[in-house]
């Protein structure tokens, strides 16, 4: 028997968003109007046509970009259902929805998490699993700051973000009507393999804005008296980032012990 996710979903709503707002209510009639289109036009999503039964994050995420995809095309697209107000699909309340049912799923899925703890304060994690705590600091404060110079360069005004709750980025980046979601990584390495959490993945799966992967690699640090230095390092810079699940690499799992399982 599948699970209908909707009550759950107006409860992680309620949670998560903030008093008073309207959000709740347009994300649940956004997605049931969703189903809607896909009973007439499901194009390769049938498997998603009731969507509050869907609990496949890779399914959820395809139909997210299908949605972004069709609102592009506005009038032309084959998601322009008679009945159904054409506004949910072209003004992104659909592939909104979406990025957070996804959100939902995704925090659903890591059992004995409180709703309300859903979203731990992030954490930075400095590549090259250095083990002195000191320079993990340091090359993280670095790489923060030529990622910071660089978009203020540029004419970005630069907010860092870095400890708010479920980001899943840095630096929010903004220059005129462009909206820039900035992760930054800082390495010894030379940069071919980055690890990121679960957030910063999702975030880059589902954000509405342009997302970047920033890293700062092959730091080379000098120590004079106890004070460090960056002699030299190295950026690569990933614009409209949308990390594809092929190129990530299962670090570690969380395995579930059942009681009672037969030796």
């Amino acid at each position: 028997m599948m699970t209908n996710y909707k009550s759950q979903y107006s409860k992680f709503l309620e949670a998560t968003n903030k008093q008073g707002s309207n959000k709740a209510k347009s994300y649940l009639r956004a997605l049931d109007l969703l189903s809607e289109i896909l009973k007439s036009e499901p194009l390769r999503f049938k498997d998603c046509i009731n969507i509050w039964e869907v609990d496949s994050l890779n399914s959820l995420t395809d139909l997210y970009q299908e949605a972004k995809s069709q609102a592009l095309k506005g009038k032309d697209s084959t998601w322009n259902i008679t009945g159904i107000p054409p506004s949910y699909l072209q003004d992104r309340f659909i592939s909104a929805a979406l990025a957070s049912y996804i959100k939902f799923h995704n925090e659903k899925s890591f059992e004995n998490t409180d709703i309300n703890e859903a979203f731990p304060a992030k954490k930075k994690s400095t590549q090259g699993f250095l083990n002195d705590p000191v320079k993990k600091e340091f090359i993280e404060k670095y790489a923060m700051n030529v990622a910071r110079e660089y978009y203020e360069e540029n004419g970005y005004l630069v907010e860092d973000v870095s400890d708010k709750r479920s980001l899943g980025y840095d630096f929010r980046c903004k220059r005129e009507n462009t909206t820039l979601e900035v992760e930054v990584k800082g390495t010894t390495s030379n940069g071919e393999k980055i690890i990121l959490t679960r957030n910063e993945v999702l975030n880059a799966k589902t954000s509405m804005n342009i997302c970047i992967l920033f890293i700062v690699h092959s730091i080379e640090i000098s120590e004079l008296k106890g004070n460090l230095t960056a002699n030299s390092s190295k950026t690569k810079i990933l614009n409209d980032w949308n990390p594809l699940d092929k190129h990530l690499e299962p670090l570690s799992y969380h395995y579930k012990v059942l009681q009672g399982t037969p030796k």
